[in-house]
């Protein structure tokens, strides 16, 4: 017995082309990998053979971060500026930022992959941010979070003392109110 699960980004229009060229986890007994195995072989795609359940839990939470909080991130950005920018431009903007972050993630790693006020240490910047998106409940919360996290891969990327200092100046800033 084992279970086979693709690892992409289905959205509600599903087409078994987009099960081509992509990884596949899987999780069961030697038998079922044999079969996996030629699954994925036929579909030209890769195979990531887990040793547990554990695994498995934490692979699709991992999997709904990197997917479902990229959509939902695009998203809320793009809640904050419809009203002022043209619908068309939204797009363009949204299209183009996310292909230059994809571009900075397939080439570096983490922390250089960020760019913007946390990256920066600018406490003013993100003051202003946090100000601006006071009346905005869960996308304050929002960003608030996914920064405390930035703030963490950064400090684990050893920065220098003073960047460090800026760091938890912003830290407890983020952490207050």
């Amino acid at each position: 017995m084992g279970a086979l699960h693709p690892i992409a980004a289905f959205a509600s229009k599903y087409s078994p082309a987009n099960a081509k060229n992509i990884v596949f986890d899987f999780y069961g007994d030697e038998k079922a990998l044999e079969a996996a195995r030629r699954i994925v072989s036929t579909l030209d795609s890769n195979l990531l053979v887990l040793k547990s359940e554990t695994q498995r839990s934490l692979l699709h939470a991992a999997c709904t971060f990197i997917s479902n909080a990229t959509v939902v991130s695009v998203r809320a950005g793009e809640r904050l500026i419809s009203n002022f920018i043209d619908r068309d431009d939204v797009n363009l903007l949204t299209r183009k930022l996310l292909s230059s972050s994809v571009e900075n993630l397939s080439n570096n790693n983490g922390v250089d992959s960020l760019t913007g006020p946390l990256i920066r240490g600018d406490a003013k910047v993100i003051a202003k941010h946090l100000k601006i998106l006071e009346n905005e409940g869960s996308l304050l919360q929002f960003y608030k979070s996914w920064s405390l996290l930035g703030i963490d891969l950064i400090m684990n990327n050893k920065p220098s003392k003073a960047r460090m200092m800026q760091l938890k100046e912003i830290k407890k800033m983020l952490e207050e109110k």
